[in-house]
């Protein structure tokens, strides 16, 4: 179900991507102590399946089995019922190490949008970001790995919120704003440009800025990172490639900020 293959290129399957399912509605998630000490027993159990990407310890296969789940395990996407939250897709490794490189996050607020393991906002949470919001579509991805990764981790939960649901309403529950917004492989979907870019107008500080990794092309389903920067620069956001691959599989980075203040 959960595929950590680091060079993995495959797109979601077109036979998912016509789904009508209605969109979940945003909630927060609040880990209550009975969930904590749950996870926390089974991590001592998870010995063979665990990892580590730069220092920061991973688990290959979620802590918990859903039945909600058991007919996604064959595939990488079913819009608006599993939105590929157990695979670590490539460009989150492209955006980690960028900013690793070149982001200094101390003291900052960050949301990660579309968090799946979390491996983003774990990142600045354990590099002295002050508070970081994570965010996926399954409250099970939240539950089953965000979180137990962040407990693998660190002790500063108390830093941190979480929030499953769609875009569309994630504004509705989340009352600040951020610095950095990071978010990965989330607009393979043109459905979910708009609802993308109200989370970016809504949720970013008029200083802050939004990292964003992707594929240039998405074949078969229909996202491309020029179409979105069309769509954001037509919204007054500037947008700058920070880094790209142009060789194999085409990737992108790119920052960006919101309109500048009259």
């Amino acid at each position: 179900m959960f595929k950590f293959n680091f060079n993995n290129d495959e797109d979601p399957d077109d036979g998912d991507v016509k789904d009508d399912s209605p969109a979940v509605e945003s909630k927060e998630f609040k880990p209550i102590d009975e969930i904590l000490t749950n996870i926390i027993s089974e991590l001592g159990k998870q010995v063979e399946n665990l990892t580590s990407v730069s220092n920061i310890k991973l688990l290959r296969t979620p802590l918990f089995e859903y039945e909600t789940f058991v007919n996604i395990s064959h595939t990488d996407l079913k819009p608006n019922v599993y939105e590929g939250g157990y695979k670590i897709w490539e460009c989150t490794f492209d955006l980690l190490n960028f900013i690793k490189d070149n982001v200094a996050v101390d003291k900052l607020s960050v949301l990660d949008v579309g968090c799946g393991a979390g491996l983003l906002g774990l990142y600045t949470l354990m590099n002295g970001a002050a508070h970081v919001s994570f965010q996926d579509y399954n409250q099970e991805v939240i539950e089953s790995l965000t979180l137990p990764n962040i407990l693998m981790n660190t002790d500063n939960l108390e830093k941190c919120k979480f929030y499953h649901g769609d875009w569309g309403s994630l504004s509705a529950v989340i009352h600040s704003k951020f610095d950095i917004i990071l978010t990965s492989e989330t607009i393979y979907s043109v459905a979910n440009y708009n609802k993308l870019l109200t989370v970016f107008k809504t949720l970013l500080k008029p200083t802050g800025c939004v990292y964003l990794a992707a594929k240039v092309y998405y074949f078969g389903v229909g996202g491309c990172v020029y179409d979105f920067e069309k769509l954001l620069v037509e919204n007054n956001f500037l947008v700058d490639t920070v880094w790209e691959q142009n060789e194999g599989v085409k990737r992108k980075i790119i920052k960006i900020q919101p309109p500048p203040c009259n």
